[in-house]
């Protein structure tokens, strides 16, 4: 919501400034909600007011309090207050930050582009919003370009809807930025206080045959605190009031009201002061969990931190991050990734159910060239070694032969192919697809169709290979079940070849007439009669039952 009057002028006064005490109060109808954004951001009411209605003067050493009238106050508040939202949505990109994983090698970024913005009078925040859209106008144009020329390189015909800015064409992007320029140098200057007319002769000083209509200042019987750039996306120039610029682009927020939020419980505002890179630690990710940037939100007031030097101009920074922005764009997503989503903005009177028919189609008739490139930046290019190699399965004969043949056999594959939604009409050269000095341009239909017969004829090989894969393996493991039973088998004929081996040691210790003496004695002979080193018939027993069992289990190996 918006902030209360925290510096508003003294009752009674009528909204204007007392002439002889300019000094300022909290008006008596907000000071319930003055106390109460105090305490949300968890500061004392009473110091705040103090820091906000008061500038502190440092003479010799001594500093000492002066009033401030209320048209300065009401800018500290409006500075402070921006400040603080400016912190906020940093820190609330940190804990998305911390939540997600922003160095992973797959991620998803989301832009929300400016609408381009014209209305009866225009300030810093048009200004601002129109340079973001001349950017990425800007970068489309240099797209444009890019794709234009490799098809120029490669001899092949572009679509009809992609084309190049022409030669010479000039770009209400180069006055912008020198506007923005002028904007800093100001800004940055603490020992001047430059005026809105300062600024008015140093941006009119802009003003050439080569800034052409892009650039234009008001009728010398207009107020001259406006000056009008040529953009894009509108026939007519828009006017921008320089009223507000330079104060708008400083938003330097009063030093002493930055000590009374570094006191705050809240560590989210005790930091403020602290760089960016200070202000919200990394979390680790080796496996422990990230702690919640929410947690211990309300603690006791930390050390005072280090100041970080000092604020850079909005502008300025705003260029830079738009810079950063169209890198990443460039070298990280790539056109091939873009995706592009256009609101169009229906009405100017912010009415549901209503269309002005001239606003939306001057709308689409901007984003239309875009499509186009986005369309476009879809085709698919190959090195002709490549198509031929890629797609070698599907072409009868294309293994063999010259590279030229080869090439065009692809080709003639490639004409007889069928789109999913061509209605039986075939694919044709030169519209479809065509043929450049080193690579085959291809539409996203082509590609598709080619890489879904691809896969197609890779799965069938893919079936066809495994089934060989398990013919082999039930092979190998038969062939190893084999060489198991057979090394049982050799296992066991060793061991009743060792008892048989051992049963005839034990036969030979026996001597001939002893056995002859044994077997020919009458049944129920004395045992005592025989000497010690005859056996006992239960032992020769014994002895024989061994020698049937290793016979028996030699032949079960052997079965």
């Amino acid at each position: 919501g918006t902030a209360p009057a925290v510096a508003s002028p003294p009752k009674g006064s009528g909204g204007a400034a007392d002439d002889a005490e300019q000094t300022s109060a909290i008006a008596p109808e907000d000071a319930e909600w003055f106390r109460y954004v105090a305490e949300l951001w968890g500061v004392d009411p009473d110091l705040l007011l103090d820091n906000l209605t008061h500038n502190n003067l440092a003479v010799n050493r001594t500093v000492t309090k002066c009033h401030i009238p209320p048209v300065e106050a009401n800018k500290k508040r409006e500075a402070l207050c921006k400040k603080v939202y400016q912190h906020c949505f940093e820190w609330v990109t940190a804990c998305l930050n911390s939540t997600c994983n922003v160095q992973a090698e797959r991620w998803i970024g989301v832009l929300d582009i400016f609408g381009f913005e014209a209305f009866p009078k225009n300030s810093f925040e048009q200004f601002c919003i129109n340079f973001a859209n001349e950017k990425l106008q800007n970068y489309y144009s240099e797209t444009t370009t890019e794709l234009l020329n490799k098809y120029v390189a490669e001899g092949v015909i572009p679509p009809a809807g992609l084309q190049a800015r022409p030669e010479g064409a000039k770009c209400a992007l180069e006055v912008i930025e020198k506007v923005i320029n002028i904007l800093d140098d100001y800004c940055a200057n603490t020992k001047s206080r430059p005026t809105t007319a300062d600024l008015a002769s140093s941006v009119f000083g802009l003003i050439s045959p080569d800034t052409g209509a892009l650039l234009a200042r008001p009728r010398p019987r207009d107020p001259q605190d406006r000056f009008a750039v040529k953009h894009y996306a509108d026939n007519a120039p828009v006017w921008y009031t320089m009223e507000e610029f330079l104060a708008k682009n400083s938003s330097k927020v009063s030093k002493d009201v930055l000590e009374v939020l570094t006191m705050s419980t809240n560590t989210v505002l005790s930091a403020i002061q602290l760089p960016l890179e200070e202000r919200f630690p990394t979390p680790t990710r080796c496996g422990s969990p990230v702690q919640s940037p929410t947690a211990d939100l309300f603690l006791a007031p930390p050390v005072k931190p280090k100041v970080q030097g000092p604020i850079k101009p909005l502008a300025g920074n705003f260029k830079r991050e738009m810079e950063r922005l169209l890198n990443t764009m460039r070298t990280e997503a790539g056109l091939e990734n873009l995706h592009w989503i256009r609101c169009i903005k229906p009405n100017t009177s912010e009415r549901p159910g209503e269309f002005a028919g001239a606003l939306v189609m001057k709308q689409l008739e901007c984003v239309m060239p875009l499509l186009e490139v986005a369309k476009v930046s879809q085709d698919k290019w190959m090195d002709h070694s490549q198509l031929v190699y890629r797609y070698r399965q599907l072409v009868p004969g294309s293994g063999s032969g010259s590279d030229e043949a080869r090439l065009k056999a692809t080709l003639q594959f490639m004409v007889g192919l069928v789109p999913p939604d061509g209605d039986g009409q075939t694919f044709r050269e030169g519209v479809d697809f065509q043929l450049g000095k080193t690579q085959v341009c291809m539409r996203i239909p082509v590609y598709e169709v080619l890489e879904r017969l691809r896969w197609n004829k890779i799965s069938v090989s893919l079936i066809f290979f495994g089934a060989l894969l398990l013919i082999k393996a039930s092979h190998i493991l038969f062939r190893r079940k084999i060489r198991a039973l057979a090394a049982e088998e050799t296992k066991a004929r060793a061991t009743a070849e060792e008892v048989e081996e051992q049963a005839r040691s034990r036969l030979s210790a026996i001597e001939k007439t002893q056995l002859q003496a044994l077997l020919a004695a009458p049944k129920g002979a004395d045992k005592a009669e025989f000497p010690d080193s005859v056996k006992k018939p239960d032992e020769l027993d014994d002895l024989f039952g061994e020698l049937d069992k290793a016979a028996s289990a030699a032949s079960a190996s052997a079965s």
